[in-house]
């Protein structure tokens, strides 16, 4: 069964942020490793419980997960819910 990938309203403006922070427009580097963080999102469309329940989930009573991207000192999370 595939799920539907829906962004937040923050979610998405993070993402245009990134994007511009990257200089993704600018550079091939940047923009082949945002690509890769955007299939990495769209992938859980997928296999959505691959990753692990996020910290704070048990907090909030949400069935939030996390998806952690890049190589260290730069990983970036992905925090997201399934429904």
């Amino acid at each position: 069964m595939a799920y539907h990938i829906e962004f937040a309203y923050r979610a998405a403006r993070d993402l245009e942020a990134l994007y511009v922070e990257k200089n993704a427009a600018e550079s091939q580097a940047a923009s082949r490793w945002y690509n890769e963080l955007e299939e990495a999102v769209y992938a859980l469309a997928t296999y959505p419980h691959r990753c692990p329940i996020a910290p704070e989930a048990r907090k909030l009573r949400r069935d939030l997960r996390n998806l952690l991207y890049g190589k260290e000192p730069y990983v970036y999370r992905v925090i997201y819910e399934v429904i």
